[in-house]
């Protein structure tokens, strides 16, 4: 049987159904009955709840499940209650394959808690590094195949990996540690994270607050429960021509709101990952560092300006937005009407007054889930670049894999991810050097959603639908109000944008214990740099997205001299944040300014 770990996964599935095994084979088969689960669209692997414990979540949407002995991480969580994804099939197969064939153990299950604060402490992990000689390490070694025959295949009968090499080891070069003394240093007790520690971020300055019926300050009143009036989203200034007097009124997303998020952090809460605020006391939401409070800093006879925009806010969200909304912050709009209807207030209130209305917005990235997508595939990024660097290190047996995956399109490529869905997952084998078997450190997933947006065809959402007629009336609204300008914003390309990978894989994933382990070991492997936020083989496809947005947004558009579709001007690596898990690919200071100027040219003051 040991030759059969030697022969590429075709030749050993089809020898092994000819060998010795083929009683125990059959005793799968007759499991298969009750374990598999056959639907329309495939074949999916039901494990018994019994062998799946209550899963612990690291973020928001992760947990780490066990199946046959080991623990994986599955990014987003795929609850005990449901079975796994088919892609998990094969895979299970060929790590369950290569325990058998090399004797390997399994990092033992540690449960995953959200972190206390936005950078979690690094600790020594539960399973100690071995050196070569003495007693090796206690850890738990997964049933095999023939330990528990009642159990059920991991993966379709058919199933099995493709375009993988045979995952044992050649017998003639085996890895191996150098003899002398241990190559690696003590886990330490604790680490530093990659970026510094998160401090309280303070509100953006911003000018006084303008003179309302309320004596309350706008920074108290914004602790009040009850809804507000539109004021509680305005300053004001003292115009520099009073015959040009001006009114500035936003809407919007996270673009025009504007999320600044001023250092990477494990944490999804904008309470505890350094996301910026202003005077209103709503992180993520900073009026004054967007490229709108930057237009009005720079047009000295703006004498108001309003910014109704909120991070995650969709295009249905601005024109029907009520009071328990909560944008993705989780700060609730909290205000008397939707942004369209103050926008609405705003505008008429200033032609009362005799002063000119200039209204901006952006609108409908937030109706498709673009955003997630993005934060997935900077996951998966960081985890490529570090399992290469881990691979280069004599700590790594050669069955360490990094591996994208793509429903339909198994194992998969990038560039087929955003139509099909997909993600990739990291195997991490770790060399004990001559004595001892090797160690599965926890495998990880991450999956990545089917894009739902505009030229998705059939995966595009209603919500993304209503992204021309939406526009339309948002549009139409601000004209009718007596806005004398009306500019769309339109999207910039994120193709340039940079991810802070040391970022993603240490601090957002700095919880997971497989993580963790390598840090203890080969810590020198997470000094990683920047890298493009865009895999080289979407760039194509992702360029088109972003033009059928852009062209859904302008679908529907009147034709009005005072109205504007305003092109993105172009903003590279150094305009764009590159901090996780939300900072990257929204605007940083200088493609804020780039789009201020763009907003000047539009309004044409």
């Amino acid at each position: 049987m040991w030759g059969i770990c030697f022969l590429d996964s075709s030749r050993r599935i089809a020898l092994l159904r000819l060998t010795t095994s083929l009683p125990r084979r059959l005793r799968w088969w007759v499991a298969a009955g009750a374990a598999l689960v056959v639907s329309a669209v495939g074949v999916a692997v039901a494990l018994p709840a019994a062998s799946v414990p209550q899963a612990m979540t690291t973020l928001d949407s992760a947990c780490t499940r066990i199946i046959f002995g080991i623990p994986f991480y599955l990014d987003p969580c795929v609850p005990e209650s449901e079975p796994l994804p088919e892609d998990m099939g094969p895979w299970i197969d060929d790590i369950r394959h290569i325990i058998d064939c090399t004797g390997a153990e399994v990092q033992p299950y540690e449960p995953i808690s959200l972190a206390a604060t936005a950078f979690p402490t690094m600790t020594q992990t539960a399973t100690s590094v071995p050196t070569p000689t003495g007693v090796p390490p206690t850890a738990t070694v997964p049933p095999t195949p023939t330990a528990d025959p009642s159990q059920p295949p991991t993966s379709s009968p058919t199933g099995s990996p493709s375009e993988s090499p045979s995952p044992c080891p050649s017998p003639t070069v085996p890895p191996t540690v150098p003899p002398t003394s241990p190559p690696w240093t003590p886990p330490p007790t604790s680490a530093p994270p990659s970026s510094p520690p998160p401090t309280s971020i303070p509100p953006s300055p911003s000018p006084e607050p303008c003179v309302t019926s309320s004596a309350t300050p706008m920074a108290e009143r914004a602790g009040v429960n009850s809804p507000k009036d539109k004021e509680e989203d305005r300053v004001c200034k003292k115009p520099e021509d009073a015959a040009k007097d001006a009114v500035l009124v936003a809407t919007g997303d996270s673009v025009t709101s504007a999320y600044h998020q001023t250092a990477s952090a494990d944490s999804t809460d904008c309470t505890k990952n350094n996301s910026a605020q202003d005077a209103r006391k709503l992180p993520g939401n900073d009026m004054m560092f967007s490229y709108a409070g930057r237009y009005y800093n720079m047009n000295k006879n703006i004498s108001e300006y309003y910014n109704f925009a909120r991070v995650g806010f969709s295009t249905d969200d601005i024109i029907k937005a009520g009071a328990a909304k909560t944008d993705s912050c989780a700060n609730p709009w909290n205000r008397v009407k939707p942004p369209l209807d103050l926008a609405d207030d705003a505008v008429k209130a200033a032609k009362r007054a005799g002063k000119k209305a200039f209204f901006v917005t952006t609108g409908g990235i937030n109706n498709t889930n673009w955003t997630t997508i993005l934060t997935q595939f900077a996951l998966c990024q960081g985890l490529e670049v570090l399992t290469d660097a881990f691979k280069a290190t004599v700590f790594s047996t050669n069955q360490t894999s990094f591996q994208w995956w793509a429903k339909q399109v198994l194992p998969g490529k990038p560039d087929k991810i955003i139509d099909n869905g997909g993600g990739c997952r990291a195997t991490w084998w770790v060399n004990r050097g001559p004595f001892w078997p090797p160690l599965l450190l926890n495998p990880i997933r991450i999956g990545i959603p089917a894009y739902d947006g505009p030229g998705s065809g059939a995966n595009e959402s209603a919500l993304s639908k209503q992204i021309p007629g939406d526009a339309k009336t948002i549009v139409n609204t601000m004209l009718a109000a007596g806005a004398d300008k009306v500019v769309w914003m339109l999207y910039y390309s994120i193709i340039p944008a940079t991810v802070d990978l040391k970022a993603a894989v240490s601090d957002v994933l700095g919880s997971y214990p497989g993580i963790k382990y390598l840090k203890n070991i080969v810590p020198a492997i997470f000094n990683l740099g920047d890298a493009s936020l865009v895999p080289v083989a979407l760039v194509g496809r992702i360029r088109q997205l972003e033009k059928d947005l852009n062209d859904a947004i302008k679908a529907q558009l009147p034709v009005n001299a005072k109205l504007v579709a305003q092109p993105a001007p172009a903003l590279g690596a150094g305009d764009i944040q590159k901090t996780v898990p939300m900072g990257c690919p929204h605007p940083n200071g200088k493609g804020h300014d780039k789009l201020a100027a763009a907003l000047k040219a539009a309004i044409g003051e």
